[in-house]
């Protein structure tokens, strides 16, 4: 919940770390907006790699699920730890070169934002 390590100095709960987050969302401040910006790609960089270690260790032409997906904490995050747009899974494999098929990657609506996504290792 502290992407940026802000709060490293800090005792503070899961909770409060995102209460403090999720208050740069509608900051008007543009530096506070700037921190939810770069809050969100540290957000999308873990989410990467953590994608890439998922492909790495997937035979080719496998599939690849990663279930129970949040939106980012200034997307109104459902599980309360942020997460990525749906949007994101299409943009990512170009951004972050992941080994799979673009043309194989679909979403699925959980609950609430909450989704699923299935890949596909070329």
């Amino acid at each position: 919940p502290d992407p940026l390590k802000r709060f490293a100095n800090e005792t503070l709960t899961f909770e409060q770390m995102n209460n403090r987050s999720k208050e740069l969302c509608n900051s008007e401040n543009p530096f506070e907006k700037d921190l939810a910006e770069r809050e969100q790609e540290e957000q999308e960089k873990w989410f990467s790699s953590w994608v890439k270690e998922l492909i790495r260790i997937t035979k080719p032409g496998k599939s690849i699920i990663i279930e129970e997906v949040d939106v980012p904490l200034c997307g109104n995050s459902t599980l309360g730890w942020g997460g990525v747009y749906r949007e994101w899974w299409y943009e990512a494999p170009l951004i972050y070169e992941w080994d799979i098929d673009l043309n194989a990657t679909t979403i699925s609506d959980f609950y609430d934002d909450v989704y699923f996504v299935h890949m596909r290792k070329k």
